[in-house]
Order: C-alpha cells, then sequence, then structure tokens
C-alpha cells in the first residue's frame, strides 16, 4: 500500500469492519475496510509466531519463573515438537507456517534476532505467549533518544449527487518526541483524557 514515499508499508483487515460504516455515519457506503498499516514483512512475521504456537496461554511448568534454566533454542524446539537444533527448529517452522524463498530467509533471521533460535534463558513469563511478549519487550523497547511514529490514512472513493466521482487521501505523520510524549500519547490517549 503506498502511504508516504519514505514508507514501505503493508495494510490489513482488523476482523470485521463492516460496523464502522455506520460509527463513522456513511451508511451509504459500499464497500469499508479498516485495517492496520505495519511494515512490510511483518504481517507474515506474526503470522508465522502464531503459525509456530506462540499464542499458547496454557501454563508450562518449564516456562513458570522458578523453573530450572533451559535456553530459547530448548524451548522452541518443545513447542514445535522437534530436536532442538536450530536446523531441525528452521526446517519445522517452515512446516507449520508454509513460508518460502525471501519471506522464509526474512523470518527465519527475525526469530532468530529475537533470540529463539539462541542458548539463552527465556524471560519465563509461564506459559509461550507470555514468555514471547517478555522477549518482544526487552528486545523492542525504546532505547534513549528513539521515539515513536503514527501513520494513518484515509482513502475515500466518492459519488457525489451530480455523478461526479473523486478519490481522496488524506495522510496524517506524528512523531514522539524523544524520551517525552509518545505520538501514541499524543493522538490517542490525550485526546481520550480530554473528551
Amino acid at each position: 500500500i503506498f502511504t508516504y514515499p519514505a514508507f514501505a508499508v503493508e495494510g490489513y483487515p482488523n476482523r470485521d469492519s463492516t460496523p464502522f460504516a455506520k460509527y463513522y455515519n456513511v451508511p451509504e457506503a459500499q464497500s469499508f475496510l479498516r485495517g492496520t498499516l505495519r511494515f512490510q514483512g511483518n504481517p507474515a512475521f506474526m503470522q508465522c509466531l502464531v503459525d509456530c504456537g506462540f499464542l499458547d496461554d496454557t501454563p508450562r511448568d518449564f516456562l513458570a519463573k522458578d523453573a530450572p534454566a533451559t535456553t530459547w533454542r530448548e524451548t522452541f524446539a518443545k513447542l514445535l515438537g522437534c530436536e532442538a537444533t536450530s536446523e531441525a527448529i528452521e526446517e519445522a517452522v517452515v512446516k507449520k507456517s508454509g513460508i518460502s524463498g525471501e519471506s522464509r530467509a526474512r523470518i527465519i533471521r527475525g526469530m532468530k534476532w529475537l533470540g529463539l533460535f539462541s542458548d539463552n534463558d527465556p524471560i519465563k513469563g509461564g506459559n509461550y505467549l507470555d514468555t514471547l511478549a517478555k522477549t518482544l519487550e526487552s528486545k523492542m523497547s525504546f532505547q534513549e533518544g528513539e521515539r515513536d511514529m503514527i501513520l494513518l490514512q484515509h482513502k475515500f472513493d466518492v459519488e457525489l449527487k451530480d455523478g461526479k466521482k473523486q478519490h481522496i487521501t488524506s495522510t496524517m505523520i506524528e512523531y514522539g518526541q524523544p524520551n517525552g510524549t509518545t505520538a501514541m500519547a499524543k493522538t490517542v490517549g490525550i485526546p481520550c483524557g480530554i473528551t
């Protein structure tokens, strides 16, 4: 989806969008899509984590906070039901998710960057979902001086009463302040607090 020249993003639908035509007071809309924009590759990466079983919130003794030390590689292998070698894990990921080609290389590289193939002890959260969340939080928290960014876009194909057709695009890019207020707080939290 082209949104702005500096960003390579892709969009995907947020559940059932049809009720939003009513919420936005455009009941005459013949089609309506409400979605999320993420950097290219993010939706496929997240879907692969889902396919591998990382949304499982079933308590696991070996992921309890006081459980004996283990490695992410061993933990990931248990989830996939395979040997705890990098080759076996990659093969199991491919089999479960169906990833291939450039997408496969990018996703496996991302999983390795997260440490899922490593000998590091995972930050245990009691289950796979919370353990992954703690890992994501530790790897992806803002560092000193970093800031967030929000990209919001609305596209409308409109037919006016006189039959004239228009394509209208509205794009917002908002940046947070380094070490200060986030763009998310400025555009969501503060307006909610005011109303």
